[in-house]
């Protein structure tokens, strides 16, 4: 084991599972007006525990969007990672919430309400939106047999066509073939003379 890997280690070993709390500002809904990046991250875990990470150190495939709780990986050596929980909220209260609920906080006032109204208006059209969509793939199965029964007929056409020339290619070759045994029969009966 290396000096490096065994000092790696060592710091691992009082990174893990930290929980460091990012505070932004959010929706409602809980989605932020910007987002945390792995500069945003290493900032905060190196504040929370004192020792200095790096963004480059952060293994984060994108950028996030939202508030809640996230597993986050820290790359200290290439053979030494750790996990660490980014914990994304609006405040310090809400943040301390979900480090002991595990879960984000959203609001849920008013929009369960709205999510009923919208799934009612979604079923009202779903029914006529489902008539309109059987009618639509009819239609476009009509049509697709329509035009398979078009294709087949071509392709029938095409191969009667195909052995007719084939028969007439054949006849044509008999007659020169005839035409050739007889042009040549006479010849040897000449000869025999």
């Amino acid at each position: 084991m290396t000096k490096k890997r065994g000092e790696a280690e060592k710091l691992a070993a009082k990174i893990k599972g930290v929980k460091a709390p990012i505070i932004r500002q959010a929706s409602e809904a809980g989605q932020l007006f910007g987002s945390v990046t792995s500069r945003d991250i290493a900032e905060q875990v190196s504040e929370v525990t004192g020792i200095a990470v790096e963004r480059n150190q952060i293994a984060i495939n994108q950028n996030f969007k939202s508030i809640g709780l996230f597993p986050v990986e820290i790359i200290l050596h290439p053979e030494v990672k750790v996990e660490v929980i980014v914990n994304i909220a609006r405040s310090t209260e809400e943040a301390a919430k979900q480090a002991e609920s595990g879960k984000a906080l959203v609001a849920d006032t008013g929009a369960a309400e709205a999510y009923d109204a919208d799934k009612a208006l979604e079923e009202a059209l779903d029914e006529k939106a489902l008539e309109s969509l059987k009618e639509r793939e009819a239609s476009e199965a009509a049509e697709e047999a329509a035009e398979a029964e078009k294709s087949k007929k071509k392709s029938e056409a095409r191969a009667t066509k195909k052995a007719a020339k084939a028969e007439e290619e054949a006849a044509e070759e008999e007659i020169t073939t005839l035409g050739d045994a007889s042009a040549a029969a006479p010849a040897s009966e000449e000869d025999d003379e």
